[in-house]
């Protein structure tokens, strides 16, 4: 059975090569890694994932949320938010995007598969 595809929009280099080592490990199929907003909505549209990792406060214009949105404007996705500013959570945009889960940053890799397996179950 393949494994599921996999985005991940991290703008932290080591955060997001830990989480790509995790996943890839589990045996699942990792996208390149994008680290802004308008590379998210690039990828997600081309490669079709089938649940995104996305970072909330990502470098440039756009944040996670804005990428997230506009995917999903686009097509269905499970999106799992990650976060270090637990402020960003009070954000009201977060509700619009409803298919999500939000892990605080960094993961641990428990936290981590665990989300990813309840989206692609």
């Amino acid at each position: 059975m393949k494994k599921a595809k996999i985005l991940i929009v991290e703008d932290e280099a080591i955060i997001a090569l830990n989480i790509k080592m995790v996943l890839e490990n589990s045996g699942y199929e990792v996208l390149p890694l994008v680290f802004n907003a308008e590379k998210a909505f690039q990828s997600a549209v081309t490669n079709k994932p089938d649940v995104i990792l996305m970072d909330i406060q990502l470098q440039g214009k756009q944040d996670g949320i804005d990428a997230a949105s506009k995917i999903l404007d686009e097509y269905e996705v499970p999106i799992i938010y990650i976060t270090g500013n637990i402020d960003m959570l009070k954000d009201v945009r977060l509700i619009k995007t409803s298919r999500l889960k939000i892990l605080e940053k960094p993961p641990s890799d428990w936290e981590l598969l665990e989300a990813v397996e309840e989206f692609v179950k």
